[in-house]
């Protein structure tokens, strides 16, 4: 094999400064912090506010959204009670920022209204969609909707517009890679001949971009116009629909730079030298930065880190989109061994980079650690990450192992980081097209908390009481009297008596209070503390009309003790697979007891290999060897990222401080229990099973059967106990039931 000529201290120099140039600014940029910002166009408030009692119709409709939309694609329909459409509403429009939507409204009658809107990123181009209810009730004796503001959810993943954006991606990776080698053949090779450059190889690569592209345009199109594209525009523009947002701005940037890399590639009369293998890495790179400015960096951090992440596309081409050229030049025996070695050297320079502009732009997408394993985005960053940790491994093996091996082995490494990169830059497509786990909302957001309504109805009287707060301790009352035929409020009420009867075993007296009037001759208050035990407290209400007649009437209210705790992180979506994963040590101890396994078998195939290279050890014999130390290696491997797996989960379903450190508080109460017990049948049953040995009826459905609390529980604390029962369990299918249960019945379950 022909050997590697060094390099001109010249050029060892530049290359040494290139390096500590590109690291240096990544580290910059890494260090610098970004706050973490809501991805896509996220509702952040509304006027009318989401769940909402109103007294009188309103003018028009505002929305209020986390970055601009894109006028042409804002759609609103408003239903009323029986999802019938409200006729009159105005066309959507948004003002200069982009940032708020509004709309004039038609005369709304009293009833509950759910906004269906559906906006799209002006920014990335990503459709979102949700609704929220509000209700006109000039009498104030409704309720108000008792939905949650549901977070804005993004359009399920399109696997054509994924597979559109991967092979654009993908082929500029290549086309970029290609230059590099080519324009570098000569000057690192030392090669007296010139390269043969295959431009209808490179004009292919660029045609297949351009073809992608439009793919992808047009599958974005279908999915933020599903109401019809709409017209106009410059003739022959794919991304008219979206007018001039810099959605559409980036597109057509990416889209010039294609168009420009075929013109080059395919024109023989723009010459072979250097100079057009410049332009065909700029327009290149063109791509890249037009791909980088549509996706979520730009969208969270800004020009900023746009740039970042085309330096990340652009140092993946220099790394693995080189390798195709590489094994088209290691086609000639001459050329072989100082191709690789070359690519090794650019290698050297690239995949720090790659590494550290990942790093620098993770936590604009990921805000918490946790969200790594818990969020289905946070996977799929773990997974990207893996794959470059792979392809690190092997190039790693290609420069400091097999670079004396045969040309098979050295092309197997190279295949090897190719198929590699593809899976990675698969990925990496998929998660430009789902939401970033900074868009996941926490799970404490029950609408109930704190809050309990009363209703009652007797003679003509229809009385809807807000109590605030239903615990132990000084409440406000707020009491609304309606005429239960017509609805409207009565204002003939004289004055308003309740009697607050208290549980039968707490050995109180009835307390009756006389209620005061407001503004409003419809709506009385009351406000003091008149329920000072936790239980079930009777309300008898006495409505009086006139000196003589009075509407009389009793309601129930549960008085309880209302918990609160710090927020619950968002619930656990991310997939399964890192649970398989820790599965097979589960039982390992923690800690380096654990790890110690892993690094013993590691350090008896490292062992064997020295064995095998003695000159006395015959053919046969290190054969034999070989193959066990394949398998020692192997299993060594596969234990220490089951212990990665394990470890990664422990941390990501750790309970915060401010949990883990937290008391029961309804640990002395004796009500607790059965309560605690009716929730775990109706929540817990099902799949723990009557007795939590993890034997429930849905157990057969589940991908693994939960663990037996038996084993489980005397081990963990309260506060963490009731922080997983909010948040649910990374790894596994256990839900978050922060939504579903309030923070006393997570306690009571506790």
């Amino acid at each position: 094999m022909a050997t590697t000529p060094s390099l001109p201290r010249t050029d060892r120099r530049r290359l040494a400064g290139i390096s500590w140039a590109a690291l240096l600014a990544a580290l910059v940029v890494l260090l610098a912090g970004p706050r973490p910002a809501l991805g896509h166009a996220i509702l952040l408030d509304a006027d009318p506010a989401p769940n909402s009692v109103i007294p009188a119709s309103p003018d028009r409709l505002a929305l209020f959204f986390s970055e601009a939309v894109d006028p042409r694609a804002v759609t609103i329909l408003i239903v009323d009670s029986e999802r019938r459409p409200v006729i009159g509403v105005g066309t959507p429009i948004v003002d200069g920022t982009g940032l708020v939507v509004r709309a004039e409204l038609p005369t709304l009658d009293p009833d509950t209204y759910t906004v269906e809107y559906s906006v799209v990123s002006a920014v990335d181009g990503h459709p979102n969609a949700s609704i929220y209810a509000f209700v006109v009730d000039p009498t104030g004796t409704q309720p108000p909707p008792g939905v949650p503001l549901p977070p804005s959810t993004a359009a399920p993943a399109d696997p054509v517009g994924i597979a559109a954006r991967w092979t654009a991606t993908t082929a500029a990776l290549v086309l970029l890679g290609s230059v590099l080698v080519a324009g570098l053949h000569r000057r690192w090779i030392g090669a007296e001949r010139r390269v043969a450059v295959p431009w209808r190889v490179l004009a292919a690569l660029a045609v297949v971009a351009v073809v992608a592209l439009l793919v992808y345009v047009a599958r974005a199109a279908e999915a933020a116009f599903h109401h019809g594209i709409p017209e106009g525009g410059l003739p022959f523009d794919p991304l008219a629909p979206f007018g001039t947002t810099p959605f559409a701005n980036a597109m057509r940037f990416a889209l010039a730079g294609a168009v420009a890399a075929v013109v080059i590639a395919a024109t023989p009369r723009v010459g072979a030298g250097p100079y057009r293998l410049t332009a065909l890495g700029l327009a290149t790179v063109v791509i890249l930065l037009g791909l980088s400015l549509t996706g979520h960096a730009a969208a969270l951090g800004g020009p900023m880190f746009a740039a970042v992440d085309a330096l990340h596309l652009v140092s993946i081409a220099a790394w693995l989109g080189a390798l195709p050229a590489v094994l088209y030049l290691a086609r000639d025996r001459a050329d072989r061994a100082p191709a690789f070695s070359a690519h090794a050297r650019l290698a050297l320079i690239a995949a720090p980079l790659v590494v550290l502009t990942g790093l620098a732009n993770s936590p604009l997408v990921v805000d918490e650690p946790r969200e790594v394993v818990a969020a289905d985005y946070g996977n799929l960053l773990l997974s990207k990450a893996l794959l470059v940790s792979l392809a690190l491994g092997l190039g790693a093996a290609n420069y400091f192992i097999a670079r004396r091996a045969g040309a098979r082995g050295l092309a197997t490494l190279a295949v090897g980081e190719i198929g590699v990169a593809a899976l990675a830059v698969i990925v990496g497509a998929t998660m430009v097209s789902v939401q970033p786990a900074t868009d996941r909302a926490p799970s404490a957001v029950d609408p109930r908390l704190g809050v309990a309504h009363v209703y009652a109805e007797g003679g003509q009287s229809r009385v809807h009481g807000i109590v605030n707060l239903p615990e132990p301790g000084v409440q406000s009352y707020s009491f609304a009297i309606a005429d239960p035929e017509t609805g409207t409020g009565r204002e003939d009420v004289a004055g308003m008596t309740i009697m607050f009867v208290p549980p039968p075993e707490s050995g109180l007296p009835p307390d009756v209070q006389l209620a005061q009037p407001t503004e409003q001759p419809w709506i009385w208050s009351l406000r003091g503390a008149f329920t000072p035990v936790v239980g079930s407290w009777e309300l008898e209400i006495t409505v009086h009309r006139g000196r003589l007649v009075q509407d009389e009437m009793s309601a129930f209210i549960a008085v309880r003790q209302v918990v609160r705790t710090p927020e619950l992180p968002p619930p656990s979506t991310g997939g399964q697979l890192l649970g398989f994963l820790a599965g097979p040590t589960a039982n390992l101890p923690s800690g380096v007891a654990g790890w110690a396994l892993p690094v013993a078998l590691l350090a008896v195939g490292a062992s064997i290999l020295a064995v095998e290279r003695r000159r006395a050890t015959g053919a046969d014999r290190r054969s034999r060897l070989r193959a066990i130390r394949v398998v020692v290696l192997g299993v060594g491997i596969a234990v220490g990222l089951s212990l990665t797996a394990r470890d990664t989960l422990a941390v990501a379903n750790r309970a915060p401080e401010a949990w883990a450190t937290a008391i029961n508080p309804l640990a002395d109460e004796p009500a607790a229990v059965p309560a605690g017990e009716q929730l775990y049948r109706a929540n817990c049953a099902s799949c723990h099973g009557p007795n939590g040995a993890g034997d429930g009826p849905a157990v057969p459905d589940l991908a693994r059967p939960p663990a037996d609390l038996a084993t489980v529980v005397p081990n963990r604390l309260d506060g963490e106990l009731a922080w997983t029962i909010g948040a649910g369990l990374a790894g596994t299918q256990m839900p978050a039931f922060g939504t579903t249960l309030l923070d006393s019945e997570r306690w009571e379950l506790v």
